[in-house]
């Protein structure tokens, strides 16, 4: 297991926007895998992206609001 770092900057962000995200984090991975853990904002559950193969969404529970 390695730890790596991908940036990159977007003027904002949206579901186009988070598509190509994962399609460069995927380009630059290559055969190796990701595991993200992501939130549950609207556009990191957003129904119509297309998750490649090599990027492995976990996603944290939903918090409890008091």
């Amino acid at each position: 297991m390695t730890l790596t770092s991908f940036f990159y900057e977007f003027s904002h962000l949206d579901r186009d926007w988070f598509q190509k995200f994962f399609d460069l984090l995927s380009a630059e991975l290559g055969d190796d895998v990701a595991v993200i853990q992501f939130d549950r904002r609207s556009f990191h559950t957003i129904k119509t992206l297309d998750c490649p193969e090599n990027i492995m969404p976990i996603f944290q529970p939903p918090t409890l609001q008091n």
